[in-house]
């Protein structure tokens, strides 16, 4: 097993911030979203804007574009079964119209 804290080499911790009291961190603006992220001893802020409106004209684009698709799928699955519904129509149609004139046949006596 390989037990890392008897090897020779050195560990790295990331090493605390420390903010004195009463002094904010870093200045950011009243009301924008803050996430701070750190990755290898890198660290950083990340910062989201609000989406313009070119932004959100493309979402809804996709998103109609997507709505579209879905109900396309769903116009050709109903296309696809309306013919299979009547083919199963005619089948038990005719069936019974063959099952009524063999009955008939059966019964009549020969002369």
């Amino acid at each position: 097993m390989d037990d890392r804290s008897k090897s020779n080499e050195p560990v790295s911790h990331p090493e605390p911030e420390i903010i004195p009291p009463g002094q904010a961190a870093r200045p950011f603006r009243r009301g924008e979203p803050r996430i701070w992220i750190s990755v290898d001893g890198q660290s950083g802020d990340v910062h989201f804007a609000r989406p313009g409106l070119f932004s959100v004209i493309i979402a809804l684009l996709l998103v109609g574009v997507a709505v579209a698709a879905v109900l396309a799928v769903l116009a050709s699955i109903v296309l696809i079964w309306i013919p299979i519904v009547g083919l199963v129509l005619a089948v038990l149609i005719g069936s019974s119209l063959v099952r009524g004139w063999w009955r008939s046949r059966r019964l009549t006596p020969y002369r």
